[in-house]
């Protein structure tokens, strides 16, 4: 799925939401994953309980987090334009919070943010199998492929 452009788009502004458009495209090609994993939420919850429904939650907290970066980026961080006229405070500012949105972006290491609420989520995953069936959640999946 290519990004459409806009009429009167400007290069630096197609250059940016081209960059930015990476993870729509990623998340595409993989939709059927994230589809299976949505329709997954209902049948783990019918067996675990309505508090199971966390990780699920924390799943969906990461992808927007992603999905709101790469919108932020593309149209208001990337496009160097916007920094003429800007404080040398504002512009300290400006790349202080790209620099943030960049980071959830971009996998900067293993311990990243995003990378340990996903880890927390299969944490509680594994603990609500284990103390309801005492099977784990690798058998869960497998019994509910």
């Amino acid at each position: 799925m290519a990004r459409k452009k806009g009429e009167h788009e400007r290069p630096k502004l197609s250059e940016a939401l081209d960059k930015a458009f990476v993870v729509y495209e990623r998340y595409n090609q993989q939709k059927d994953v994230f589809s299976k994993f949505h329709k997954l939420k209902y049948r783990y919850i019918a067996n675990f309980g309505k508090k199971a429904e966390q990780p699920f939650q924390i799943v969906n907290e990461v992808i927007n987090q992603i999905f709101q970066a790469s919108r932020r980026l593309g149209t208001n961080y990337w496009q160097s334009e916007e920094l003429f006229g800007m404080t040398e405070e504002q512009i300290s500012k400006h790349y202080e919070r790209m620099e943030k949105l960049e980071e959830i972006f971009w996998e900067e290491s293993q311990t990243d943010e995003l990378n340990t609420k996903l880890d927390l989520a299969i944490s509680i995953c594994e603990e609500i199998c284990k103390s309801a069936n005492n099977f784990g959640l690798w058998n869960f999946f497998q019994r509910y492929r």
